[in-house]
């Protein structure tokens, strides 16, 4: 199997996954239209996070757990080997999955309950159906999460990408056709539906990707190197993980709901919002430079490995900073031009561009913190289950108390503001941990040029603040707000990309070299 470059391979995983940005962004956008904050809106949210972001769980803990040894699979074994592989693992997870699913399916009721204690009857029965038709699925988006950490360990990384567009193509469709048949008592029912067919399309798909892949030549990268399984205390940590990012979820979704009604859904909107665009990069980065972790350590290359870590970090940095600039100087623009129409009350507009506020720094936090997991769980001989008890225990600890404590004083906007503290305070202990087991990933002379991002991302907030205080008298009407709002993230961006290059960020003269090389390919 040919093996693309690094910087294409992130090129072409972020062009599917802003295409899935797109599709969510009209979700949102239509939800907020047909439905607005309301009771049924937050039910839908809460049935929806709670499985998405166990699918999305499922998806993480198999590309840390399994892209390793599968890359030393492929690259020792072959392809036949990984195959025989693939099919016991395949119906094992499916198989597992289902069993608890089933569980979680008889236990609807009282998960709701536990999960949204501030929900009234109506919404509790509402987010209980929209629950069982989405957690019927999730066996699928197990064995899909196997699958697509396979395909990443074959480089194949754009396939599961876009294998993963089906479940959000469906729901666009299904409003569209709620739109157009106004019966919303049924509307969103129709909508968890539809992300329940996709996803049972999303794993047709990945069946005939995997038989693809597995039908092709594959030519060793690398001589033969000992298989090396995972100890316990890797397998607990990944767990460890999962529930950490389970309970995080829950926390917020539980708290938002005794903030009264549209919590839940302000909330959701705002953190659609905000993760979108820089999301995209992110997750594109770590899942190519994953792969390359585990490939480095397979060949036993730890100068490789270190200086992949360094690369990633920066390239995620270059891409998440002006963006998290940008949504917390534009947030309430934004907002009021993606989602003040239709049922989207004003009230509604003012709460989701202040939880933006708070989430846009966060954005940065979740950028690293991906990385240094990234890196936790590519090294075996870490002792991982120590470094993650440690960290989420912090990190949960705080999550529970200060929501506890500043919830009845700041409603909503504490969710957001805690999320933040306690993301940071994982990612420091993580940091600690890494820095005391392999010595510091990050020395004083590579502080360079994210100190040079940092006053990149300055002057791009200056720029900003320029325009839209230029134009802050004639931007009355929704027109002209979206266009002061595009001149101002144009204006940053070049700031950005200007101080950026001026500084010698790395990755800049790499990008240039890229654009060039598109360009002479074009003109050929």
């Amino acid at each position: 199997m040919k093996q693309r470059g690094t910087l294409r391979n992130i090129i072409s995983v972020t062009f599917w996954k802003t295409a899935g940005m797109g599709l969510s962004l009209i979700i949102a956008l239509a939800i907020a239209n047909l439905f607005g904050a309301g009771p049924a809106t937050d039910a839908f949210f809460l049935a929806r996070r709670l499985v998405s972001n166990a699918a999305a769980g499922l998806e993480r803990a198999f590309q840390l757990l399994q892209v390793p040894p599968l890359v030393r699979l492929a690259e020792n074994q072959g392809l036949e080997a990984l195959s025989v592989h693939l099919r016991r693992r395949l119906w094992q997870v499916f198989l597992a999955a289902s069993v608890l699913c089933a569980a979680a399916f008889a236990m609807a009721g009282e998960i709701v309950d536990f999960l949204a204690p501030g929900f009234a009857e109506e919404q509790r029965r509402a987010a209980e159906a929209y629950f069982r038709i989405l957690i019927v699925v999730l066996p699928l988006s197990a064995a899909t999460a196997l699958a697509g950490a396979t395909l990443n360990a074959l480089r194949l990384f754009s396939l599961p990408v876009i294998a993963r567009l089906l479940p959000r193509l469906c729901a666009v469709i299904a409003l569209a056709i709620v739109a157009a048949v106004p019966v919303f008592a049924a509307g969103l029912g129709a909508v968890a539906l539809a992300i329940a067919a996709g996803t049972v399309l999303m794993a047709v798909v990945f069946a005939f990707c995997i038989r693809h892949a597995l039908s092709q030549d594959w030519t060793a990268a690398a001589a033969a190197v000992p298989q090396q399984g995972y100890s316990p205390g890797r397998v607990w940590a990944m767990l460890l993980t999962q529930f950490h990012l389970m309970a995080a979820i829950w926390i917020d979704m539980a708290m938002a709901s005794m903030t009264g009604t549209g919590g839940v859904a302000t909330l959701e909107f705002a953190q659609r919002m905000t993760n979108m665009a820089p999301s995209v990069v992110t997750s594109s980065v770590v899942i190519v430079y994953y792969t390359e972790f585990a490939s480095h350590l397979a060949r036993g290359n730890h100068d490789a490995f270190r200086e992949s870590v360094l690369v990633s970090l920066r390239a995620t940095m270059l891409f998440v900073m002006p963006a998290a600039v940008a949504l917390f100087m534009l947030n309430k623009p934004l907002v009021s031009v993606l989602l003040g129409h239709g049922a989207f009350e004003p009230w509604a507009v003012a709460q989701t561009a202040s939880i933006i506020a708070w989430l846009a720094p966060l954005l940065v936090v979740n950028a690293l913190l991906g990385t240094l997991m990234s890196a936790t769980f590519a090294v075996p001989q870490l002792p991982h289950a120590r470094m993650i008890a440690t960290s989420i225990t912090v990190a949960l600890a705080a999550r529970v108390g200060l929501n506890l404590l500043f919830l009845p004083h700041y409603g909503v906007l504490t969710v957001p503001a805690v999320s933040l503290v306690s993301m940071t305070l994982l990612m420091g202990v993580l940091y600690i941990w890494l820095a005391y087991a392999l010595g510091p990933l990050v020395r004083l002379r590579d502080l360079r040029p994210f100190a040079a991002m940092a006053l990149a991302s300055a002057a791009a907030a200056a720029a900003l603040w320029t325009v839209q205080s230029a134009a802050a008298r004639t931007a009355a009407g929704r027109l002209e707000t979206l266009s002061v709002a595009g001149l101002s993230a144009v204006c940053g961006g070049l700031a950005f990309a200007a101080v950026a290059t001026l500084l010698r960020v790395p990755e800049t003269a790499r990008i240039r070299l890229a654009l060039r090389k598109a360009v002479r390919r074009g003109a050929v």
